[in-house]
């Protein structure tokens, strides 16, 4: 294990993270290191009130800043946004820093962000990716619900790599569940819809499972059935996508103590609450993917006791990074 330095900003202290190496030593092929990160809307704001962080620590501009220079310090192939209202303005700034980076974006049709005066647009998911390491084969938005009221983010993408072949190809969604603790039926059911969705696009291709990466904003602790559901649906039917969580594999088991930290006290809130758990989650097809290591999340006394955002960390969730090593799998079934 290794500890790393991260610099989030000009402006702002640099913060350690521990890097946990799962590789053994071995060689390693093709890396491909995919980053999850809910940003915080900027539209959402005004309504939170972090009481113990200052408006100017969350101006637009400079969380952009933040956000751009993790993505600069991790260099991640594909990255996993939700509330992903500033999209352009983060593709914008790393288009200015050299980096070839492309994106899909899912809006939110309900998005509260739109009722905000001077809103920047909708939130949603958003799905980045390097286009010099990676080709797009496909890009779609896949239902939760019946009524198609909220989507995930799915793409298929292939390695850039000699000669193509189809254990160069996988899958990425970008999914944020239904928030509120009282939601868990509905998370539940969303779970089922994301995965009935994906199978019926493996059916489409007619071929082997590919590579299969699930990254969001669960709203969902690791005891909650939808957590559950999604690390062991596919376990009999499809043993292929039998899904693993990145952090827990890295961790004994164990989730991190907390992805989110956040003390608020809103026009949305009948009273001042403080909320510290895991909700975050990089699931990964282990049968085909190999986990080589994880940056591990910062310490409590890194964040500070009143939690985030803050100077330090732009957005209310922090961001998950793992490598990965596509395993050479099956032949096309076409």
């Amino acid at each position: 294990m290794s500890a790393e330095t991260v610099q989030t900003a000009n402006c702002s202290p640099a913060y350690s993270r521990e890097y946990r190496d799962l590789t053994g030593g071995f060689p390693v092929n093709q890396k491909l290191r995919l980053m999850q990160w809910n940003v915080l809307a900027q539209g959402f704001i005004p309504l939170d009130e972090f009481i113990h962080c200052s408006s100017s620590l969350l101006e637009l501009d400079r969380r952009c800043d933040q956000v751009v220079q993790e993505i600069l310090h991790f260099r991640p192939d594909v990255i996993c946004f939700q509330e992903a209202d500033f999209i352009h303005h983060l593709v914008n700034r790393l288009e200015t820093n050299g980096l070839s980076y492309c994106f899909q974006f899912s809006p939110k049709v309900d998005s509260a962000c739109l009722g905000i005066p001077g809103n920047i647009g909708p939130d949603g998911s958003a799905i980045i990716y390097r286009s010099d390491r990676l080709q797009l084969v496909q890009s779609r938005e896949l239902p939760l619900d019946e009524f198609a009221g909220r989507s995930a983010l799915f793409c298929e993408f292939r390695l850039i790599v000699e000669p193509v072949s189809s254990s160069s190809t996988f899958y990425v969604t970008s999914a944020h569940l239904k928030a509120k603790p009282q939601c868990f039926n509905i998370r539940l059911e969303q779970g089922r819809y994301l995965l009935k969705s994906l199978d019926q696009l493996a059916h489409e291709k007619r071929v082997c499972y590919p590579p299969l990466f699930i990254c969001g904003d669960f709203n969902a602790e690791p005891h909650e059935s939808v957590i559950k559901m999604l690390l062991g649906a596919f376990s009999q039917n499809s043993p292929e996508w039998d899904l693993h969580s990145a952090y827990a594999e890295a961790n004994l088991g164990e989730e991190p103590e907390f992805t989110t930290w956040k003390i608020r006290e809103s026009k949305r809130l009948s009273k001042r609450t403080e909320v510290c758990h895991t909700i975050d989650y990089i699931l990964y097809s282990p049968q085909s993917v190999q986990l080589l290591g994880v940056w591990w999340i910062p310490d409590r006394h890194l964040i500070g006791l009143h939690g985030l955002p803050s100077s330090r960390f732009p957005s209310d969730h922090l961001n998950l990074v793992a490598d990965f090593e596509l395993r050479r799998t099956g032949v096309d079934n076409s």
